[in-house]
């Protein structure tokens, strides 16, 4: 303890001595400094109740103060605020705009308190709502006693009075009164015709209509159309038979005396043997070759794998073109045949078609209108031919080699007869020329050795000439000697005749 007193000592005494020292140089500086003071600085603001203060110091630490006197109160008046019929209202006051001190305060004025105003009371009507008695302020206006809705009463109405009856076609009027003075109406709906029965005015018949009328109480007429009757036929009657081909016709009548007819579908072929039971045309050949012309015809082109001895064309080939022709060869060599059948549509037999077809004994040409060269050349068997008229043109050789043949007709419709056309015809016995050909050509019947006749039904105008030299004309008495006609028709040294 007596250390710890004995430096404490030490350190203050060290303390005096150090501050002694300082003052004893200041004191000596002072005595010969003149003072340099700077603005003033305030320290302390002055406020609306005291005072402030200022200080400005120099450059050798002594410092100069002074006072700043209070700067007062800025007065700021305080509204009164009047009180109302609920709220408390003020006094005016006053206070300090820049410290708020309260210079005059406000006192509290009380609230006045409501003045009462009765609401009357509205009554209720007919068509408007009424209203309770009520209350509210006068002062302010606040509801203090509400009023209360009250409905209406509604119409009180008399009994429905009808005012305007009504007509079948017009509406009429009903009204009622209540006791306010409203007046209220409603329609009646027109009471609608009542019509007696119909009756007919035009009878209607099997296709043309009728009509009918009633009539209503109230005079008004009402028509209306009868739908015919419409036909009542008896049975049907057959009056065209169906046949294989054609169609056939059945007709019915009506009691008014009208006739319906209807068509009957064709039969159609049936069969049996080759040849239908109904109308005997012979069943087409199946295995035939045919080839189309583009134009929706075609022509036979070859006999395919046709082994029929009865051959029957058909009028269309499978494929549906019309069958019109025989092509070149097409039957040629098929010994074997026996009898040929062509349709309606076929009109040319084409070169050598039949040609060696020894054995074809019959061949109906009935609408063939050219038979091309050599076209049954060699046929043996044939033994009587019947060309159509419509033929125009005989080809050359067409019937060359054809020994069956006795008697030969050519048409009146044949222009021409080509060369050799009859030629070695060894059976052939006369031959009739028709009216209206114009050239044959060489040696048409040579050596056909037995014809013995020739006739020609138009003997007038005819000449004949050799190649290269002058033509020989007759006169109608000499052709219709057949021994002259012979002569050149028959001679092999190829005499070609026309007719002018």
């Amino acid at each position: 303890m007596k250390k710890r007193f004995m430096l404490i000592s030490s350190i203050a005494i060290c303390l005096l001595l150090i501050s002694l020292v300082a003052y004893y140089n200041k004191d000596n500086k002072n005595q010969s400094h003149a003072h340099s003071y700077g603005e003033w600085e305030i320290r302390t603001a002055a406020t609306c109740a005291t005072a402030g203060k200022k200080i400005c110091s120099c450059t050798c630490g002594k410092y100069q103060t002074q006072s700043i006197p209070a700067t007062g109160h800025t007065v700021t008046i305080d509204i009164a605020v009047e009180s109302t019929c609920t709220t408390t209202g003020l006094t005016e006051g006053k206070h300090c705009s820049i410290c708020n001190e309260v210079l005059t305060a406000q006192e509290i004025v009380p609230a006045m308190g409501h003045t009462e105003m009765i609401d009357t009371a509205v009554e209720a009507t007919c068509t408007a709502t009424g209203l309770t008695e009520g209350k509210h302020c006068s002062i302010c206006n606040e509801v203090l006693t509400a009023q209360e809705i009250v409905p209406a009463t509604g119409h009180t109405f008399s009994e429905w009075v009808e005012t305007i009856a009504p007509t079948c076609t017009v509406a009429g009027v009903q009204t009622r009164n209540c006791d306010c003075g409203s007046i209220q109406t409603k329609t009646i709906n027109a009471t609608g015709h009542s019509y007696g029965a119909w009756e007919n005015t035009i009878q209607a018949t099997c296709t043309v209509t009728g009509t009918q009328k009633r009539v209503c109480i109230c005079g008004n007429i009402q028509t209306k159309t009868i739908n015919a009757t419409g036909h009542s036929y008896g049975a049907w009657k057959t009056t065209i038979q169906a046949t294989c081909t054609a169609t056939g016709t059945q007709k019915r009548t009506c009691i008014c005396g009208s006739i319906e007819t209807k068509s009957i579908s064709a039969l159609g072929h049936n069969f049996s043997n080759n040849t239908c039971t109904r109308c005997s045309k012979k069943q087409p050949s199946a295995g035939l070759e045919f080839t189309s012309n583009g134009d929706g015809t075609c022509y036979v082109s070859d006999v395919g794998s046709c082994t029929d001895i009865n051959v029957v064309i058909p009028e269309t080939s499978p494929k549906g073109y019309i069958v019109t022709s025989i092509e070149k060869s097409a039957f040629s060599y098929c010994r074997k045949i026996v009898s040929v059948t062509l349709p309606s549509t076929l009109t040319t037999i084409g070169v050598g078609a039949f040609a060696h077809c020894s054995s074809l004994s019959t061949i109906n040409l009935n609408y063939v209108k050219s038979i091309e060269s050599s076209a049954f050349e060699y046929c043996d068997a044939l033994t009587k031919i019947e060309l159509p008229n419509g033929l125009l043109k005989i080809g050359s050789y067409a019937f060359s080699d054809c020994d069956g043949i006795i008697e030969i007709v050519i048409p009146d419709s044949v222009t021409t007869i080509g060369q050799g056309a009859f030629s070695y015809c060894n059976n052939l016995l006369s031959a009739t020329i028709g009216t209206n050909v114009e050239k044959i050509y060489d040696s048409p019947f040579y050596n056909s050795n037995k014809l013995g006749t020739v006739i020609f039904k138009n003997p007038f105008g005819w000449s004949c000439k050799r190649y290269a030299t002058n033509p020989i004309y007759f006169t109608s008495e000499e052709l219709l000697n057949t021994d002259v006609a012979l002569k050149y028709l028959r001679d092999r040294q190829a005499y070609e005749w026309s007719r002018e």
